[in-house]
């Protein structure tokens, strides 16, 4: 609605994980640079942490677009998943067929693959997101396929993507030793107000932008009300340029983001009439 307004090609705040839009600097570039090393050369699983909005997802999708690796992704959509249907899931991916009932099976199985369905490939990432919802039997299952060895290399990697809470279900007993298999950490934070800045600046000439968009009041503004999380960024900033667009402003000044603060304070956590 907004673009041509704005001479912008496309909606420059859409959320959702397009690693075109992936800003690499600040703590996400270190997060980057993290992921690189524990994968690529690092043997054990990996973990990467997050509140929700942080950039998880669009992190590890921009990881595997730009790295020779291959990513077989496990979404789960709730608790249930055992031992059994883990395995199951992992055969059917690798297109093996019926009979990968545990891991032995599996492993068997896996060896038995044409050798060329690694070689073009660094590593092949499972990839399991919200790993908080697995049962500590799936997740040793998950981290004990770090140790698969094929023509005397490791090619597999486990990559548990879940919430910070996820880092306490770890240190329970029943997880100690996934705990222990898993050899590079990465957290992301919330940005800065700097980063913040940063952030707004590269998804807008992602975009298309030719000219300053956000005033640095307004950027202020929407560091406030987002407390530095990617989506809650994107979120203010395409009403803030929605509201720019029907009152036919240029450039958004911090009033117009404070007008947003009404339509945004449940999806941004806020009472009504509580400071921002």
């Amino acid at each position: 609605m907004y673009l041509s307004h704005y001479h912008l090609e496309k909606e420059p705040f859409k959320n959702g994980p397009d690693p075109a839009f992936l800003w690499r600097g600040g703590k996400h570039g270190e997060a980057i640079a993290t992921l690189r090393e524990g994968i690529l050369e690092r043997d054990g699983c990996v973990l990467l942490i997050g509140d929700i909005g942080t950039g998880k997802t669009i992190l590890m999708r921009h990881f595997v677009a730009q790295e020779n690796v291959a990513a077989i992704p496990l979404a789960l959509p709730d608790a249930d998943l055992n031992v059994l249907d883990f395995y199951r899931w992992l055969a059917d991916e690798f297109e093996m067929g019926r009979g990968a009932d545990n891991r032995a099976g599996f492993i068997t199985r896996l060896k038995r693959l044409p050798q060329d369905s690694f070689a073009a490939c660094r590593k092949v990432l499972i990839l399991i997101e919200d790993a908080q919802q697995l049962n500590p039997a799936v997740l040793a299952e998950a981290a004990a396929l770090c140790d698969f060895e094929s023509a005397g290399r490791k090619r597999l990697k486990t990559v548990f993507v879940a919430p910070l809470e996820f880092d306490e279900m770890l240190r329970q007993g029943a997880n100690r030793a996934v705990l222990a298999a898993i050899t590079t950490r990465c957290r992301l934070e919330p940005l800065a107000e700097e980063e913040t800045a940063h952030y707004i600046a590269h998804r807008l000439k992602a975009a298309g932008a030719g000219a300053q968009i956000f005033g640095v009041d307004a950027v202020h503004e929407v560091f406030v009300l987002s407390k530095g999380v990617p989506r809650l960024i994107n979120l203010v900033c395409d009403h803030a340029l929605l509201y720019g667009y029907s009152g036919d402003l240029r450039v958004i000044d911090a009033g117009v983001v404070r007008d947003c603060r009404r339509d945004l304070a449940v999806a941004l956590g806020l009472e009504e009439g509580s400071p921002a």
